[in-house]
Parts: C-alpha cells; sequence; structure tokens
C-alpha cells in the first residue's frame, strides 16, 4: 500500500514517541507551575480593588446623599440583612443609611431610610476598622472619621485601608501617615 491513500509503511509511520510526550507534558508542566501562582496573586489583587473600591463608592455616596438630603448618612459595619453591628468587623458588609436621630455608634431605628446594604461572605478576607460606623454631616459640620483596613491573606504589602476624614472626604491608602503598613492582627 502506498502512502498516496492513507497507509504508511513500517519505516515512514508518523506520530509520537513515548520521550517526546513526556518533554512535551514537562514543559507544560513547568509553565503552569510559573503561571498559577501569578494568577493567584492576580485573583486576590482583584478581590481586594473590588472590596475597597466597593467601600469608598459607599462613603462617596454618602457623602453625595448628605449633601443632597441635608442630613446625616451614616455607613455602619453589618450584622445582618438591615442591622448594624456594634464591633469594629466590616467583614461582612456594610450599610449605607439615613441616620435621623444621630445615633452613636450608627443604628437604624425604624423610619430610617437604608440607601444601600452591602454584604460579603467574609471567607477570603477580612475588613476592620476603628470605628462600628461613620456618619457623613452636611453644611460643613464635622463628620465622625475613622480607618477601614482590609486584610486577605497576604498581609503586609498587601494591606489597604480606606480613610474616612472628619471633612467627609475619604482616600484609599497602602501604608499610614509614619510610612508604617496597616495590620488587621
Amino acid at each position: 500500500m502506498t502512502a498516496a491513500y492513507g497507509y504508511f509503511d513500517a519505516m515512514g509511520s508518523k506520530g509520537f514517541t513515548i520521550i517526546e510526550m513526556a518533554v512535551t507534558v514537562a514543559i507544560i508542566v513547568i509553565i503552569a507551575s510559573i503561571a498559577v501562582p501569578s494568577f493567584r496573586e492576580m485573583i486576590l489583587d482583584n478581590r481586594r480593588a473590588a472590596v475597597v473600591n466597593e467601600l469608598r463608592a459607599s462613603l462617596l455616596l454618602a457623602a453625595s446623599e448628605s449633601s443632597k438630603r441635608g442630613r446625616d448618612i451614616s455607613v455602619c459595619a453589618r450584622k445582618s440583612a438591615g442591622v448594624c453591628g456594634s464591633t469594629s468587623d466590616w467583614s461582612n458588609g456594610w450599610i449605607t443609611f439615613e441616620n435621623v436621630d444621630d445615633d452613636v455608634p450608627p443604628v437604624i431605628d425604624a423610619g430610617e431610610a437604608i440607601i444601600r446594604d452591602t454584604a460579603y461572605e467574609a471567607d477570603y478576607f477580612k475588613a476592620q476598622a476603628n470605628v462600628a460606623g461613620v456618619t457623613v454631616r452636611p453644611f460643613n459640620r464635622r463628620s465622625t472619621n475613622g480607618t477601614i483596613i482590609y486584610c486577605d491573606s497576604r498581609e503586609g504589602d498587601e494591606t489597604r485601608a480606606v480613610v474616612q476624614a472628619f471633612t467627609g472626604r475619604s482616600r484609599i491608602a497602602k501604608t499610614k501617615s509614619d510610612g508604617t503598613t496597616y495590620s488587621c492582627s
């Protein structure tokens, strides 16, 4: 039989040898072992960015709504749906609401409108703060300040903080004003 009909004789056969296959698999394993840790870091970076940006967006929303409504707007640590927590653990999320009676720490009472309820499953990060909630006040009145720190399994240089100033402005920080990193411990 000839090669023209798709058949090959023993001397002209095509295919992979076991050595060629082993070399190919080894190369794939080496490339994967280099890529997987980088991919994990990228996932952790994106998760951190999403949570920190969402928190800052809620604080900016509070400032905007405070100016628009002419009332105090609070952002508090979330204990459960529609309920503020009284601790500094923000890992379950946070609630933005109109704090009519100006509770300190902020508590959602009957008749106070919830503007946004942001919930998180705290399985891959920890968020701690030096306050149970912050209140943004209109008309250049002094707002409460605080720092909410985001930590994941990496800690150290990968920790971020959302810092709320008494002026009502927030910012994202990698380090404290003295240059040291934030810590969740």
